[in-house]
């Protein structure tokens, strides 16, 4: 791999101990003796009250803290239960007793609370299991849409506020298909959730982190969850899966698989007012199209203990998709009716070796192959149902990645950290199309094309922290190696971070760095795609990447509330937008390159809790937004704007036995910009009830998300002859669902009661 020679300039700064004494424990019941998971145990000096540490409760009841030199108090306290303050505490302090709270629910409630998020190794972490025990979650990605700091507009997607791209992580590794992994993943096998506003190089990625940390056994357990779901989104989709977790005291197993049939629906109105050597066009259009098929998502790890602390897991990810047929029925004023039909069918299979040694190890190797084909069948009508011209498209791709990792972390003289590694990847793509047509202009022919991209890097990076801890810092420096082809690029990539903690309820980092951002496979591929006559997708095999410039500064206070301020510069940045061609009648969508976008952005994520029996998540921002391009097909566009968004994310208590929650999300957003497209404002409405049954293993939800078909937004472009309005399927976005789920609790081994659990941070 070229490059150049990485170095960094050291900071120079002062050591940095922890003092700590004699460990504090015991195990919390109620009145029957019950033992009471999830209980919220925190320590607070006695002087100030401020936090000094926490954790929660485990299965048993059982906890322990270290306590701090400074004198304190411990406070317990539990949802339905009375808090419960033990002065001085030391040592073992054997059964503690809760009494349940006899208060009525519509009484305010108004008491300390453990921080959601806490400051460890410049990462801020979430105490999920406060989450848990306040809420009725079943998986994985209920549980991260619940975090104050993510939005979820969709239901689906998940991002921090304030982002602008966020990858999730399980436990320090990158997964494919994230999101279908989270949804079969039981909430209880999460520890921790992890948030990296600005991920450091050992991530190998740009933007944000959010990194879900799984419990790990170390004796003999078996537990996993059955689910089932319906969905219709004015058309029917079943899916159906299961997960499946077991332990032995050296290793660790997952399998996870989800099988879905679905038919999605869609719509689409073009009005173009397109000019053509001298003659305007008025075109209106409309596409209906309905979407089938099925889908398979495999999932299987084995993990085993290395040593003390380290593991090596071996761990595979399947997607098959042998059906995927999409009917399209197309009204266009000028060309007449069309019928579009496609049918096609991929397969992702993707093999990975991890290594860690849990001394500042991590190695891993992995490899990826993607197949797809594609077969389109266009036909255009004139009102009398004569056709008039035809097109079949067929289209290929294959896709092999191989990609390789090791990152190093040693603890030096006078409390000095080094951190440094690197990373390669290889990928092969291979296009194939075939076109027979009599469509306007367009001609018969048969293209492939081959891309290779390398894309290798090498860091160096360094940590200190001083007086006493509260000072931190960060810095590093990336030489990244990129080639596609003919072009090439060598980067040099900075980064920056200051945390200043005074204490834990007051938290300050600042952050600067650079990164790249590369096309994906299919926008770099030369293909088109026909929605009817006049509308057509196409590849761009000359885009190149972007460079972002980012800084970002983060405040939270009293470990719940966080304010953001961000500014971000995209130069060369990846535009996808429509064009109506100034060659020949048609509307081409493509993703090209311009001179720059930037942004500045404020956030503010809030939870509030109104009553023992309603808790919000409000999240704030506002952004100014700004557009460049010298020459986009000919075009020179100039704008900035301003706008804003706001979401309130409801949690209801209806009932505690049965435990019936009820959620009610509603976001607002004024229209933002894209390119020279302005996109109207638009609101959104989700809603859900969900109750857990059957001594908490079962849960049924029940949910509508956009009610009132309002969170797809229009968009109009007018820029010189250019002149579009747009809509994507605003009468059809409505999704009404139901799911079930089944924990299995199979096995725990009882004989094992004395291992230290330590290690799950609860």
């Amino acid at each position: 791999m070229k490059g150049s020679i990485v170095f960094i300039l050291l900071f120079l700064v002062a050591g940095w101990q922890a003092a700590i004494a004699q460990a504090i424990s015991g195990k919390v019941v109620d009145r029957q003796g019950k033992a009471l998971p999830y209980v919220t145990c925190v320590l607070r000096s006695v002087t100030d009250s401020a936090y000094l540490a926490g954790t929660v409760t485990q299965a048993d009841g059982t906890f322990s803290l270290s306590k701090p030199e400074a004198d304190c108090t411990l406070h317990l306290s539990m949802m339905g239960y009375e808090s419960k303050e033990i002065a001085h505490p030391s040592g073992n302090l054997g059964t503690i007793t809760l009494q349940a709270d006899t208060m009525t629910l519509d009484e305010v409630v108004v008491r300390g609370e453990t921080p959601l998020m806490t400051m460890k190794d410049n990462v801020l972490t979430y105490n999920t299991s406060q989450i848990l025990a306040k809420r009725n979650i079943t998986n994985g990605h209920e549980l991260l849409k619940e975090l104050p700091s993510v939005m979820s507009l969709n239901g689906e997607d998940i991002d921090l506020v304030g982002a602008q791209t966020t990858t999730i992580f399980i436990s320090g590794k990158r997964k494919q298909m994230t999101l279908d992994y989270l949804k079969s993943l039981p909430a209880d096998q999460i520890e921790k959730v992890e948030v990296i506003f600005n991920a450091p190089p050992e991530w190998h990625v740009s933007g944000a982190v959010l990194n879900v940390v799984l419990k790990k056994n170390d004796r003999y357990t078996l537990n996993g969850m059955l689910q089932a779901g319906y969905e219709n989104q004015h058309a029917n989709t079943y899916n159906g899966g299961g997960s499946l977790f077991a332990s032995t005291p050296h290793w660790n197993y997952e399998f996870i698989y989800k099988y879905t049939n679905g038919i999605g629906v869609s719509q689409e109105t073009t009005e173009s007012h397109h000019a053509l050597n001298g003659t305007l066009y008025d075109i209106y259009s409309q596409v209906d199209g309905r979407n089938k098929w099925q889908g398979h998502s495999i999932f299987a790890s084995a993990g085993r203990d290395v040593g003390e602390k380290g593991d090596i897991t071996l761990s595979y990810t399947g997607r098959l998709n042998p059906k995927d047929k999409t009917t399209s029925i197309g009204q266009n004023s000028y060309f007449g009716n069309s019928t579009s039909q496609k049918d096609g069918h991929d397969y992702l299979h993707y093999v990975d070796l991890t290594y860690t040694n849990g001394k500042g190890t991590k190695a891993g190797v992995s490899y990826m192959n993607y197949y797809d084909r594609g077969l389109q069948a266009l036909r255009v009508t004139d009102p009398e149902g004569t056709e008039t011209s035809s097109l079949d498209y067929n289209s290929s791709q294959r896709v092999s990645t191989w990609r390789g990792y090791i990152d190093m972390r040693h603890k030096l003289a006078h409390g000095w950290t080094l951190t440094y590694g690197g990373s390669y990847t290889y990928t092969n793509t291979k296009n194939r199309q075939t076109q027979e047509t009599d469509l306007g202009n367009l001609e018969n022919e048969t293209s492939e094309s081959k891309l290779e991209e390398h894309n290798g890097d090498l860091y160096l990076g360094v940590m200190k922290s001083f007086w006493d801890g509260k000072l931190s810092l960060y810095a590093s420096l990336t030489d990244n190696y990129y080639k596609i082809n003919d072009y090439k690029r060598n980067t040099l990539i900075p980064m920056a971070q200051v945390t200043w903690m005074p204490s834990q309820s007051h938290i300050f980092q600042f952050y600067g760095s650079i990164w790249r951002d590369y096309p994906s496979y299919w926008q770099t591929r030369d293909f088109a795609s026909y929605s009817d006559a006049y509308t057509r997708n196409e590849g761009n095999s000359g885009l190149t990447p972007d460079l972002t410039y980012s800084a970002m500064a983060t405040y939270v206070l009293k470990g719940k509330y966080t304010l953001q301020a961000n500014y971000m510069r995209i130069n060369n940045h990846m535009l996808y937008q429509g064009y109506q061609s100034d060659e020949e009648l048609a509307l081409i969508y493509r993703q090209q390159n311009i001179d720059y976008f930037q942004t500045v952005e404020v956030t503010a994520s809030i939870p509030v809790t109104l009553w023992k029996w309603w808790d919000v998540n409000i999240a704030l921002t506002g952004a100014w937004q700004h557009y460049k391009a010298s020459n986009w097909n000919g075009l020179y566009f100039n704008r900035h704007k301003w706008l804003g968004l706001a979401i309130l994310n409801n949690t209801f208590t209806l009932a505690k036995k049965p435990k019936i929650q009820a959620n009610v999300m509603a976001f607002y957003r004024t229209g933002p910009l894209q390119g020279f497209m302005d996109y109207t404002p638009n609101w959104g409405v989700n809603a859900s009830l969900r109750m857990t049954f059957l001594k908490d293993k079962a849960t049924l939800s029940v949910g509508c998300n956009d009610i009132f078909q309002t969170g797809i937004t229009d968009f109009h472009q007018r820029l010189g002859t250019q002149n579009l309005t747009f809509n994507l399927g605003r009468f059809v976005s409505r999704a009404i669902y139901v799911r079930f789920s089944y924990k299995i609790n199979g096995y725990k081994e009882r004989s094992r009661q004395e291992v230290d659990t330590s290690r799950l941070g609860m």
